[in-house]
């Protein structure tokens, strides 16, 4: 007999289809073999070029019979074109900041709406404010997208695609090196800020307020720039720590400006 799905399970099979137009069948199958990740089944279900109503074989996790990709990149291109600039010099054409002012216009967000920058995780961009023809390229064959229709319609679930940890995590990890700007080994404490707000603020974590306080009382003095190890360790610190630190450990390795925080912590907590 089947094992019963869950509802947060039935939940994640009816955004996957959402997402990628696969069958109920076809997203049950990918999610149950990508531990109910939605990223996972999603970049699976693009990498084997499955068609909607293609056959997929479960035991090998490959379709029985691969169909060309569906997407046109000649629409595709036609809509990057329809934002960008032109080049200075010889350089090639990108979407910079008056394009992507007008993407976000005709996807009826603002432009520091969170999801921006899961669109831009998707693409891989480099860096912000700017998109180049293989990024967007990339991002649309990633999201399986070549219309604006298209992605304002999967905007709801590219805005649950980062509700796992595992997809968070990875998401996390690429707005690091997104915001950083070009040449800097390290992220500036107000663009860290910034970015903390939009994404770490939503996901609730107990300690969030006390560290963006910390750091705002302590300012650029104490803590100038970010630099990447105490970017991607805060949050497994926040994921994991209990609000009254009680499960803190002094020998852990955690980054200096961490220990910090903790120590300002519990002298507050002690009073």
């Amino acid at each position: 007999m089947s094992r019963r799905l869950t509802s947060s399970q039935r939940r994640r099979i009816s955004e996957l289809c959402a997402f990628t137009g696969a069958s109920e069948r076809q997203a049950a199958s990918l999610l149950a073999q990508c531990d109910w990740v939605i990223e996972t089944a999603a970049d699976a279900f693009f990498s084997y070029n499955l068609a909607p109503e293609g056959a997929y074989d479960a035991s090998s996790a490959q379709p029985a019979a691969p169909p060309p990709p569906s997407i046109n990149l000649s629409k595709v291109d036609a809509w990057f074109d329809k934002y960008a600039e032109e080049p200075e010099g010889d350089g090639d054409r990108v979407i910079a900041d008056d394009g992507i002012t007008q993407f976000c216009q005709d996807l009826e967000i603002d432009t520091q709406d969170p999801v921006v920058l899961v669109l831009s995780w998707h693409m891989r961009a480099a860096s912000m404010c700017t998109f180049t023809r293989q990024e967007w390229q990339c991002g649309m064959k990633a999201m399986h997208t070549e219309t604006l229709a298209d992605l304002k319609r999967k905007l709801p679930a590219l805005r649950r695609s980062t509700d796992d940890f595992t997809s968070f995590k990875d998401f996390y990890a690429y707005c690091y090196d997104f915001a950083r700007d070009e040449g800097k080994k390290s992220l500036g404490l107000d663009m860290a800020l910034e970015l903390w707000e939009l994404v770490l603020r939503p996901r609730g974590y107990p300690l969030f307020q006390e560290w963006i306080d910390f750091l705002k009382e302590g300012g650029e003095a104490m803590h100038p720039v970010i630099p990447k190890d105490t970017w991607l360790l805060l949050l497994d610190f926040l994921h994991q720590m209990q609000p009254d630190l009680s499960n803190y450990l002094a020998n852990d390795a955690w980054p200096v400006a961490i220990d910090d925080f903790v120590e300002s912590l519990q002298a507050k907590l002690s009073k």
